[in-house]
């Protein structure tokens, strides 16, 4: 007699539908940029402060992802939250980066938006579990001018619009 054992995860953290775009178009150079992931629980009783109390969170990270060939490969942690709540921003971001979170939402926020703050940014749960895989979501962020009109021209300079006539 051969028997099967089937395991199922039901994992304790997951993302809701509140999360940022695939793609982001920043008009204009300066900006700040925010990011804000929604979260549920499988156990909301235990939760007081944050996602990072969930059962089996072992770190939120966000950072920059691999945005060319796999958007679900952190390459770069740019703020980790540990278990205990505890917010920590890799050294030359400290100026750039701003956070605030609720129960059910971690947000980021990029300040003063670069031409070399272009990137694939998003946000990485690892589990303290080894059967459960880290939990991801990414956004490319690109600058770009905004258009309106067939008869308009809009050049990027310096980070403004700037409208020329065609004619």
């Amino acid at each position: 007699m051969i028997y099967f054992l089937v395991v199922s995860c039901q994992d304790s953290l997951s993302l809701t539908a509140d999360r940022p775009p695939d793609f982001v178009k920043v008009t204009e150079l300066g900006k700040n940029v925010t990011f804000s992931w929604g979260f549920s629980y499988k156990d909301l009783a235990s939760i007081s402060n944050g996602p990072w109390e969930a059962q089996d969170v072992l770190e939120i990270s966000f950072g920059i992802f691999d945005g060319i060939f796999d958007d679900r490969t952190l390459l770069k942690k740019i703020v980790i939250v540990d278990k205990s709540g505890k917010f920590e921003v890799r050294s030359g971001y400290e100026r750039k980066m701003d956070w605030s979170h609720s129960i059910n939402k971690l947000t980021f926020k990029l300040t003063s938006f670069s031409l070399e703050d272009q990137a694939t940014y998003g946000i990485n749960v690892e589990f303290d579990r080894l059967d459960q895989s880290p939990l991801t979501d990414s956004t490319r962020v690109s600058i770009g001018a905004s258009y309106s009109g067939q008869d308009e021209n809009f050049n990027m300079r310096n980070g403004k619009t700037k409208r020329q006539s065609i004619f």
